[in-house]
């Protein structure tokens, strides 16, 4: 038998009306904020070519469109957070367990 879930009275509605205050602040300042236009690039900017150069750090060999250096850095980090993560994956595994 089944039976029919009931309103729970003892509860507190302080963290809901927290969350609704916050959430009316958050609505305030994201509608009273002026977002300027899309920047955008130049229609024949070589984005790939910058692209390119940003991750070895060639700034300055080719007309490119300014970047930062740090591509190669954050690629970097990627890999190794990546390797990381599946090696905790590995080691959280049990040993002839599917999970």
């Amino acid at each position: 038998m089944t039976t029919r879930p009931e309103l729970a009275k003892d509860i507190d509605l302080f963290p809901g009306l927290l969350a609704a205050g916050l959430f009316g602040v958050l609505a305030v300042v994201v509608l009273g904020a002026s977002f300027a236009g899309a920047a955008g690039f130049e229609t024949d900017a070589p984005i790939t070519a910058s692209i390119g150069y940003a991750l070895i750090d060639l700034e300055g060999v080719a007309a490119t469109v300014a970047s930062e250096g740090f591509l190669a850095a954050l690629v970097t980090i990627a890999f190794l957070l990546d390797a990381a993560l599946g090696g905790a994956v590995m080691l959280a595994r049990r040993d002839g367990g599917e999970h």
